[in-house]
């Protein structure tokens, strides 16, 4: 169970691996919740698969500004003015955690699902749903009488995923638009990570080193080498 000073003592700022130990990991995930929970571990979270959806979307903002080095952000369209609009999606910008549970009769009810929940469901939609119905389950099993719901673990969940509404900043009409930190979260660390790959490219066709010398420098330097060798082919 996360109590609120579990969830006072995780990490406000994470430290990011080398990007080239981070595109090795992240290769290696077989989904997206998966790349989210190694991005946490390689940034030095412990036991992130155990904590609740809400902390782990708030922490892979965190995790975003360590290797993105910034803060997470959506440019929204406003559909009246087309006027495009900066959405800041940083840790400060979202709403605090608190620990959750929503209760179905006296005694019985649901809690938050963590990470570890919502791995390994089943692949038909509706059979993975009763399924995570049942891991969430709170209170006496033997309750049968005290019917858990689907309605009652969407109010129990603090996923940083669904509609956000905004003014827009030329015309004030409401923009709405849906954000799913984690989906973002992880295809910018992707975008981030992947550009090792041109990193290596530049290097090996400009001095012609071995891919494993290559993979071997520190990031830093990687990083100098391959910013003179694209200088240099222009």
């Amino acid at each position: 169970m996360v109590t609120p000073d579990v969830v006072m003592r995780l990490p406000r700022t994470l430290a990011a691996p080398p990007r080239m130990v981070l595109l090795r990991l992240l290769e290696d995930a077989a989904s997206e919740l998966e790349e989210a929970l190694v991005l946490l571990t390689a940034c030095g979270v412990p036991e992130c698969a155990h904590l609740p959806i809400g902390v782990i979307d708030r922490l892979l903002l965190a995790a975003h500004r360590a290797v993105v080095g910034r803060d997470l952000e959506v440019v929204v369209e406003c559909p009246a003015c087309r006027t495009l609009n900066e959405l800041p999606l940083g840790a400060a910008d979202v709403p605090a955690y608190a620990p959750r549970w929503a209760w179905c009769g006296p005694g019985a009810g649901v809690r938050e699902p963590t990470g570890a929940d919502l791995l390994g469901l089943p692949d038909d939609p509706d059979a993975a749903a009763s399924e995570l119905l049942r891991r969430c389950t709170a209170g006496p099993t033997d309750a049968v009488d005290v019917p858990r719901t689907h309605a009652a673990l969407d109010r129990a969940e603090q996923s940083l995923c669904g509609e956000v509404r905004v003014a827009c900043i030329q015309c004030e009409q409401t923009v709405v638009h849906h954000v799913d930190v984690q989906q973002l979260v992880v295809a910018a660390v992707a975008r981030a990570v992947a550009h090792v790959d041109i990193e290596v490219h530049l290097i090996a066709s400009r001095y012609g080193w071995d891919l494993s010398t290559i993979e071997a420098l520190p990031e830093r330097r990687r990083v100098r080498l391959a910013a003179l060798a694209a200088g240099a082919a222009r």
